[in-house]
């Protein structure tokens, strides 16, 4: 092979480069919108249709669920909250307390449920930022838990 030829051959490579990096760079660019709001306690935030307020912060968390009287109903409401705290995901404690219904507890909820539930996680070995997450169906709420 002619090095007239390795030179074309090594052009081509590089503009093939440069397209396939022009092309990502506009894939991640339109990606680039798509954060959580990170809501307060007391913030009413929704996903689905299924509204939820952290409600308030102590020892547990308490949380109202509110579900719309035209959903058919939502499985296992507490295996989709998680709290995440410096970087790693805290499971739910099993008991709590609290005057409140455990999440944990609630197996299904049905079309027009208007339900406040206790979640209770470890305590915190230091101070830090926590976020509680609700996920359904690929969408998600946040909330800033102050220590």
């Amino acid at each position: 092979m002619s090095t007239r030829r390795l030179i074309l051959a090594a052009l081509a490579c590089g503009l093939a480069i440069l397209l396939a990096g022009a092309a990502m760079l506009i894939r991640v660019s339109s990606t680039q919108g798509d954060t959580a709001e990170v809501l307060a306690i007391g913030d009413r935030g929704e996903v689905n249709d299924v509204g939820l307020t952290l409600l308030s912060v102590a020892e547990t968390l308490t949380v109202r669920i509110e579900v719309p009287a035209d959903r058919v109903e939502l499985k296992r409401p507490a295996q989709r909250f998680s709290l995440l705290r410096g970087g790693q995901r805290v499971d739910a404690l099993e008991s709590t307390a609290g005057g409140q219904p455990l999440c944990s507890d609630l197996e299904r909820l049905v079309a027009g449920d208007v339900v406040e539930c206790e979640l209770a996680f470890a305590p915190a070995e230091a101070p830090g930022t926590s976020y509680l997450r609700f996920t359904l169906d690929d969408q998600a709420i946040v909330w800033l838990v102050p220590q």
